[in-house]
Formats: C-alpha cells, structure tokens, sequence
C-alpha cells in the first residue's frame, strides 16, 4: 500500500513539475532576436505582444539578467506611449557586450510587469530564453 502512496505521488509531483516548466504567460507574449553584431557587442530585440485589454508597465523597468557572466548589460531601451506604458509596437533593445568570443548562445530571464486596463489588476511575469549567436 505504502508503493501505491509512493507512485501516486511521484505521478502528481512530475505532472505538477512538468506544468510548471512549460506553463507560458497567456496575456503577454515574447520573441527574442539578435539585432547585430560589432565586435563584442550584441543587441537582443524583446518584441512584446499583449492581448486586446492588456499593458506592459514602463515603470518598474523591464528587467533582462543572464545565467552566466559572460554577458554584461550596457543599455536598455525603450519606448513610452503617452500613458507611460511601454510602446509594444517597438522593440526594448538590449545593449549587451560579449566578454568571450565562444559564446554559442546566451540564456537568461526577462521580467517585466503587465496590468488589465479593464479588470484593474497587475502582474509580474518572469520568462527564461535562449538565444543562439551564430558567430
């Protein structure tokens, strides 16, 4: 009886674990490109895409880190609309400098909050990605 408890819950914690993982923001979504390359400078492009009813706050600022220290944040921008939220219709660029020239590809979190005009609720959102850089 005690395997049945075992396996029971082995089952429910990898399905829980397994939702957790791919489990993706249904307001917001995020497309993650390289710009351009300049010796050991990369620009990342965030294109965001909310759903009809749905803003991405300016303030607090859009937050970009990385797993590993081999990339350093130098800049990041982007565009206000006239209520102060973050123009979706451009890109936040993020200006990052290289500190290896074998970088294959750079992994990282993005965190951003999000907020329904209509409901008057907000949200912070934290999305892991993988860029490759195809030096």
């Amino acid at each position: 009886m005690n395997t049945i408890k075992q396996i029971i819950f082995a089952t429910v914690f990898i399905q829980l674990f397994i939702n957790f993982q791919v489990q993706k923001n249904r307001f917001v979504s995020s497309e993650f490109k390289i710009e351009k390359h300049k010796q050991d400078k990369v620009t990342i492009l965030i294109f965001l895409n909310p759903t009809e009813g749905i803003h991405v706050n300016s303030e607090p600022s859009p937050d970009v880190k990385f797993t590993s220290a081999n990339a350093e944040i130098i800049n990041v921008k982007f565009e206000k609309t006239q209520k102060n939220y973050i123009d979706i219709s451009k890109p936040i660029k993020v200006d990052i400098r290289l500190k290896s020239k074998n970088i294959p590809t750079l992994n990282g979190e993005f965190t951003y909050f999000y907020c329904s005009e209509i409901e008057g609720w907000c949200s912070k959102a934290t999305e892991k990605f993988e860029i490759k850089l195809n030096r």
